[in-house]
């Protein structure tokens, strides 16, 4: 028979606030509010957010570290952008959540994610040319191959995903 776990007393919660509030104190409360969210991500949604910045890692020829942490532009910037897409896509977690973990303005997550799929749109239209529309702001993250480079993640990110609904 399996047993219960006993209530938290009055107690055990002023005990836990108090390490919180040590916590906020030490790290910040951007930063503990992140772990916080981390302890939310199921196990399977855990190991697929690290498939896909493994992924995405893999195809940018960078670590997974540089992804979620450099402010640094060019090839970083669309791996980062990538990443949000697939999280978004892959995870279903709200752009707030995919912001805090990239630590990045929730308003950024939700506009590359727009721009994405307006581009996404355009290049369907046009048949699979690879001409953009200009007046698609922040277009220039989207070239150099982002698109196959997305298209081939996502695969991979699809097969992963297939695997673990039969296991």
């Amino acid at each position: 028979m399996p047993t219960s776990i006993p209530l938290p007393t009055d107690a055990d919660i002023l005990s836990f606030a108090r390490f919180l509030l040590k916590g906020i104190k030490k790290f910040g409360i951007k930063r503990v509010e992140k772990k916080l969210q981390e302890l939310s991500i199921t196990p399977c949604n855990n190991d697929l957010r690290n498939k896909i910045l493994e992924e995405v890692s893999t195809a940018y020829e960078l670590t997974p570290y540089i992804i979620t942490h450099s402010e640094k532009r060019g090839k970083i910037t669309q791996a980062k952008v990538m990443a949000m897409i697939l999280f978004q896509i892959h995870l279903q977690i709200i752009q707030k959540d995919i912001a805090m973990f990239f630590g990045k303005k929730q308003s950024l997550v939700s506009r590359r994610i727009t721009i994405f799929q307006k581009v996404k749109m355009e290049q369907q239209k046009i048949n699979g040319t690879k001409m953009l529309n200009s007046d698609i702001p922040y277009q220039k993250v989207y070239t150099n191959g982002f698109m196959e480079k997305y298209d081939f993640v996502n695969n991979k990110i699809n097969l992963y995903k297939n695997q673990c609904q039969k296991d």
